[in-house]
């Protein structure tokens, strides 16, 4: 029950990560051609830590594409591990392994169930190579021990931004009021359209167990 643009703020900020994400051993470092809210190269280092043991320490470099459609209201990211050619490409910090990202975020808005208030779905496909081999039965146990703390932190801090939230999370807000890039403006004007236009491709109020369908994807013409 978070806007779009607040559910989207605390990973589009680099300096924020320590203060939801579990795994990051550091906030992310950015990288290669100057930022842009839309296009980004960042370095992320994260460690996975069971019962006091350090099982995987992790290294990432990636990049993060996005679009916004604004005739039907959605918006993408595109996030995939950068290739060994790429000039950019940052060096595996001793002691990590090097790990490939491909992961595909689609941001529906929608509203809250009462229709009172703005929120979103996020459907996400990802895939992770971490690296090094691991028995099937020990990344199971793992990843049920891990799971939910990911999950909770994700959905918490997608709340910090909003107005009357804690007071230790007064830097989310003044993000979300200054939006220095214009992106969190230009995600309310999706959520707008969003709202108004999703529910017609989805037989009704968009949520998880009601998507719409494949149409909003089409353009009509090709690039």
């Amino acid at each position: 029950e978070t806007p779009l643009a607040d559910a989207v703020l605390p990973a589009h900020e680099g300096d924020t990560w320590m203060d939801w994400n579990t795994l990051a051993v550091e906030n992310p470092t950015e990288f290669g051609t100057p930022r842009h809210p839309f296009k980004m190269k960042r370095q992320l280092k994260t460690k996975v830590t069971v019962m006091w043991k350090d099982w995987f320490k992790n290294e990432s470099s990636f990049l993060i594409s996005r679009y916004k459609n604004e005739e039907y209201g959605f918006f993408v990211e595109h996030i995939k591990s950068l290739g060994d050619e790429d000039s950019d490409l940052k060096p595996v910090p001793k002691g990590f392994t090097r790990m490939e990202t491909a992961a595909y975020n689609l941001w529906l808005p929608t509203t809250t169930p009462d229709g009172k208030g703005d929120a979103c779905v996020l459907v996400q496909v990802s895939k992770l190579d971490i690296g090094v081999s691991v028995p099937a039965f020990l990344l199971k146990q793992i990843g049920k021990a891990i799971a939910p703390g990911i999950i909770k932190s994700f959905r918490d801090s997608a709340k910090f931004s909003l107005p009357g939230s804690a007071a230790q999370h007064a830097k989310f807000r003044q993000k979300r009021q200054a939006d220095k890039e214009g992106l969190y403006a230009a995600l309310d004007r999706v959520q707008a359209v969003g709202k108004s236009k999703l529910p017609s491709k989805a037989g009704g109020r968009v949520c998880a167990e009601r998507l719409p369908d494949s149409s909003i994807f089409e353009l009509p013409e090709p690039f």
